[in-house]
């Protein structure tokens, strides 16, 4: 079995709570918005020591592909921010259909994470979906990014951390709020992490349920992660 932690993509309980039943949680996904840092901070000195919290990049990064702007480094800022009041693990960049493998997407894509501060967090990418999972794959390598998937959708190409997303999608199906996920696909998602460290984020209406079924089903923690020596 998989080292594994279940977590959810906003706070669907008291923060009490939630910090006594899981141990990681995603910040500033769809399903909530980025804190404030000073928010972040109380985040951070109210959960336990080894809670591992990742922090998904403000949209105005990758809605506007990276390019550089100020409306990008202002995103880019107030994103960082966070992962520093945080101590996050992960940064995630969500990028939406607009941005496929174009050439001026990817100068700018390999431009500004090369030049981006990782402050010791790991990145991960979630492309849309109808990229090519070769050029995904070469880009994750050539940028040291962790490929972020819905395991039950498809398959990372990248990365010795599994950094999961689930989102009440599945083979033939649409990601849907209202899923409620089964034990079938519960014990599916443990398989498919295949021995490596992973990460497992629920942002249905059942988030909370559902990611506390799948730490039942691991009973196990993860070491706090940084990216040196995970890549």
């Amino acid at each position: 079995m998989s080292a594994l932690r279940a977590g959810c993509s906003y706070f669907p309980v008291g923060h009490d709570s939630y910090f006594t039943a899981l141990d990681t949680l995603e910040a500033g996904s769809y399903a909530s918005r980025l804190p404030r840092a000073q928010t972040a901070a109380r985040w951070r000195v109210q959960a336990p020591r080894d809670f591992v919290f990742s922090v998904v990049c403000d949209p105005a990064v990758t809605a506007a592909h990276f390019r550089p702007e100020r409306a990008v480094e202002a995103g880019w800022e107030r994103t960082r921010a966070v992962a520093e009041a945080l101590d996050a693990s992960f940064i995630v960049f969500e990028t939406p259909k607009t941005f496929y493998a174009q050439a001026d997407n990817l100068r700018y894509l390999y431009s500004f994470l090369k030049a981006a501060d990782r402050g010791g967090a790991l990145f991960a990418w979630q492309p849309s979906w109808g990229w090519d999972r070769g050029v995904v794959g070469r880009i994750c390598r050539d940028l040291k990014l962790v490929h972020a998937v819905d395991p039950l959708v498809g398959a990372p190409t990248a990365g010795s951390v599994n950094y999961f997303r689930l989102r009440g999608g599945g083979p033939g199906r649409k990601p849907s709020r209202g899923h409620r996920y089964t034990d079938p696909e519960l014990r599916e998602v443990v398989e498919l992490a295949r021995g490596k460290p992973t990460y497992a984020y629920f942002s249905t209406a059942e988030a909370w349920q559902d990611a506390r079924r799948l730490a039942d089903l691991t009973r196990l923690k993860v070491p706090h992660v940084r990216s040196r020596g995970f890549i």
